[in-house]
């Protein structure tokens, strides 16, 4: 499907097709995952739950809510939609930009200690939004996907995005059976491969695992 479109190049030979593989990164909102394909066929993978681009919506409307210091903001559902609204304008922002401007009109209205500034505002940067969301994986992913398999028991628990990537690609190249260098293209696709943060963690884990300038990364124009 990926020569169709211009993506690949069309294998040369039958034996190109026989003894080269594609690896597939697809960075999805609310799950990722990585896909070796060989002849049309995935050979091995790995599901990467509550691993994607709405990981950092959640994450920053958890930072809004401690900024806006107001315990009942949480159990208010127009509060909260106007909070996750707000919140994912910015992160798509932050997708282009290094920083972005969180404004929320009203959010304090009818709130007594805040009667005088109803709008709530504050400046996020792309650098402090990528750290919250590896935190947040490392902490409260990571465990579950070493539990259930989806990452490499033969790696220490991922601490960061590209020990993340390192160590699902891994698991998926010890359940294929495929070597590093029979990889002949990688393609990270999905809405969230446009974060820079999985396309840098992408370039990081191929470099520890085929050495640098040993890969040819593809990333479809959006």
């Amino acid at each position: 499907g990926a020569q169709s479109v211009n993506l690949l190049p069309t294998p040369s030979s039958k034996e190109e097709i026989a003894t080269t593989s594609t690896l597939v990164i697809d960075i999805g909102g609310l799950a990722s995952s990585v896909s070796l394909v060989r002849q049309d066929r995935v050979i091995g993978t790995s599901c990467l739950d509550n691993v994607g681009g709405e990981s950092y919506v959640q994450q920053l409307c958890e930072r809004i809510l401690k900024e806006a210091g107001d315990a009942s903001i949480g159990q208010d559902v127009m509060s909260l939609a106007l909070i996750h609204t707000s919140a994912r304008s910015s992160i798509i922002e932050l997708a282009q930009k290094s920083s972005s401007k969180v404004h929320i009109p009203f959010l304090f209205m009818g709130r007594k200690d805040k009667s005088n500034e109803p709008h709530f505002e504050m400046t996020i940067s792309r650098t402090v939004m990528d750290q919250a969301v590896q935190d947040y994986w490392a902490k409260t992913v990571v465990p579950k996907l070493m539990e259930s398999g989806e990452l490499s028991a033969s790696l220490p628990p991922p601490t960061n995005a590209s020990s993340l990537l390192t160590s699902a690609m891994t698991k998926v190249l010890e359940e294929s059976g495929e070597v590093p260098t029979n990889i002949q293209h990688i393609l990270l696709v999905g809405g969230g491969s446009k974060f820079k943060l999985f396309e840098q963690a992408l370039q990081d884990a191929l470099s520890a695992l085929m050495g640098p300038s040993s890969h040819k990364l593809v990333i479809p124009e959006a």
